[in-house]
C-alpha cells in the first residue's frame, strides 16, 4: 500500500505541472484527442500571414473606377458596390453550428468580402482574401454577439477570392476555400 502513495503522489505532479510544461501534448494531432460525445477540434482557417490592408478610400472611387488601389481595404456600402452583392460561396447547417460564413461578390465592382453571422457570442477575426495578386482584408479580434452581422471590407477579385472566419478564443473556425 505504500507504493500506492508513491504513485499518487507522481502523478499528482505530472498533472500539476503540464500546464507549464507541455508534457508532450502538443505533439499529438488535436482530432487524436477527441473522445466519444466530444466533438474534434476543428483546425484553424489558414489565412495568409499577411498582415490585412487598412487604408482611407475615397467614397464611390472604386465603383468609378475598380482596382487593387480604389477597391481593396474599401467599404462596400460607402463605394456603392454592396447594391448589386450576391453571396457566392457559404458556409452553414450543423457542421459549421458557429455560424454562417458568405463570401459577397459585386459585379459592377468586381469585388469579394465576406458576411459572417455568429451563432453565439466570442471574439472573432474575419477576412477575405485575393488569391492573385495575393491580398487579405480582415477585421479582428473583435466582439461579435449571438445573431451578430460583420461585414469585412472589400478586395479587388476578378479572380478567385475566399471567405474566413476564426472564433479568437477556442480557435474554431474556417475558409470557404478559393472561388470566382
Amino acid at each position: 500500500m505504500q507504493n500506492f502513495g508513491r504513485w499518487r503522489d507522481m502523478v499528482t505532479v505530472i498533472l500539476l505541472a503540464c500546464p507549464v510544461f507541455s508534457c508532450g501534448l502538443d505533439d499529438i494531432p488535436q482530432e487524436d484527442i477527441s473522445t466519444e460525445g466530444t466533438p474534434a477540434r476543428i483546425s484553424t482557417p489558414t489565412p495568409s500571414a499577411t498582415p490585412p490592408i487598412q487604408k482611407m478610400c475615397a467614397a464611390g472611387a472604386c465603383l468609378a473606377n475598380h482596382t487593387t488601389a480604389n477597391c481593396d481595404g474599401c467599404d462596400p456600402i460607402q463605394q456603392g458596390c454592396a447594391s448589386d452583392a450576391v453571396t457566392v460561396q457559404f458556409n452553414t447547417g450543423p457542421a459549421f453550428w458557429w455560424g454562417t460564413l458568405e463570401l459577397r461578390w459585386s459585379n459592377k465592382c468586381q469585388t469579394n468580402w465576406t458576411r459572417f453571422t455568429a451563432n453565439y457570442g466570442s471574439v472573432w477575426d474575419v477576412s477575405v482574401e485575393r488569391q492573385s495578386p495575393h491580398a487579405r482584408v480582415g477585421d479582428g479580434p473583435l466582439s461579435i454577439a449571438s445573431g451578430g452581422q460583420h461585414y469585412t471590407n472589400m478586395v479587388y477579385a476578378p479572380g478567385p477570392a475566399q471567405a474566413c472566419a476564426n472564433d479568437s478564443e477556442s480557435d474554431v473556425g474556417l475558409c470557404t476555400g478559393f472561388t470566382h
